[in-house]
């Protein structure tokens, strides 16, 4: 009689200690709005297109495990659209550190193919830009660095402090190089 009462309590045991475990949680990420140095932006926004690598289009953030191999994460996600999360952020870089007014509304593209991290905590931005009237080789960029904090909310944070060098970078070619466009001609 005590073996047919105590299978069932085991099963029943079984079954409350599964009920207790939650499912992980998912995470969501966002670029944050760069710091509001001033009330009005030295330029207006300069219309860009940002385009990336076809494995950093699902929404998840992404780990490189070894040379060749990647993993999504299942429960860090980014909480928007990653190219148009990208494109505000830079659009905003942009605004704030530019000092002149670029004549006729130039179009940036900017193509990403890595924008992401490793389980070993080094993190990597690397793409090209070039303006619709730049007559000249696009301009290349790869960055790597270490995450200073663990986890993927210090992935995100790295990766936008590369996205900050990027638009540094940016914002020097296109003052010290003259943008002339496809309508005038003129420099």
């Amino acid at each position: 009689m005590k073996q047919i009462l105590l299978l069932p309590t085991m099963v029943l045991l079984m079954l409350c200690s599964c009920a207790g475990v939650k499912p992980p949680q998912t995470h969501y990420y966002l670029l944050s709005p760069p710091p509001d140095n001033s009330a009005e932006f030295a330029t207006t926004p300069i219309p860009l297109q940002v385009e990336l690598a076809q494995f950093l289009t699902r929404g998840t953030l992404v780990l490189q495990l070894d040379e060749q191999q990647i993993r999504r994460s299942h429960y860090h996600r980014w909480g928007a659209p990653l190219p148009g999360l990208i494109e505000r952020y830079i659009q905003r870089r942009l605004q704030q550190q530019l000092t002149d007014e670029l004549g006729s509304a130039p179009i940036l593209t900017l193509i990403i193919d890595r924008f992401h991290g490793s389980q070993h905590g080094q993190v990597w931005l690397s793409g090209q830009w070039w303006i619709n009237s730049d007559t000249a080789r696009p301009h290349s960029f790869n960055y790597q660095t270490t995450q200073h904090q663990p986890g993927y909310k210090g992935l995100v944070i790295t990766l936008q402090q590369l996205l900050n060098s990027a638009s540094k970078e940016i914002v020097t070619q296109l003052q010290t190089k003259p943008i002339t466009t496809a309508t005038n001609g003129k420099s």
